[in-house]
């Protein structure tokens, strides 16, 4: 018998909670989190910023716009709109047709602003744009940030909470007080 009266039943062992069970589960679900944050920001957010920054060197071109529509994508949550554009460019002599409005190629609930793109670039219009003077059958029509490239930044929240949680759960945040 224990001091307050009981025993436990037969031969089975009383076991007490395991710390480190709790930190290795922590560290799997912070693990999980950095994963799903990088693999999201990486495409969203730090491969089109490197687009940019490489077409600052594309030559400027003109070019005439063949089509403009605001593509409606249906989702559980509501409706989700991206604008899409086609437009053809001559560069060496060669004709040549784009589809790229800029870097980042995500459905938003942003339908104002790409309605005003649709404005903006209307069929026949002709404007200018980018050409990638090392492989003249890549352009863009807008080179820089756009608003849907801050989209990119929200995965980065899964990021900084599963590395803090790293932090936590490797004890290092105690070693440092």
């Amino acid at each position: 018998m224990n001091q307050e009266g009981l025993r436990p039943a037969g031969n089975a062992a009383v076991s007490m909670p395991n710390p480190r069970g709790g930190r290795s589960c922590l560290l799997v679900v912070c693990l999980i989190f950095c994963a799903i944050g990088t693999a999201i920001w990486i495409p969203l957010f730090v491969l089109p910023v490197a687009r940019i920054i490489a077409a600052r060197r594309w030559e400027p071109t003109a070019c005439v716009i063949r089509a403009a529509e605001l593509e409606t994508v249906r989702g559980g949550d509501g409706n989700t709109f991206r604008f899409k554009v086609r437009y053809e460019y001559l560069r060496d002599g060669r004709a040549y047709e784009g589809n790229r409005f800029n870097f980042v190629d995500v459905a938003t609930s942003g339908r104002a602003w790409k309605k005003a793109r649709l404005r903006e670039y209307p069929v026949g219009a002709e404007r200018t744009c980018y050409v990638d003077p090392t492989d003249p059958s890549q352009s863009v029509l807008e080179r820089g940030p756009t608003r849907d490239l801050w989209f990119g930044l929200i995965p980065l929240a899964f990021l900084v909470v599963g590395l803090a949680g790293l932090v936590f759960a490797s004890g290092r945040w105690q070693r440092s007080r």
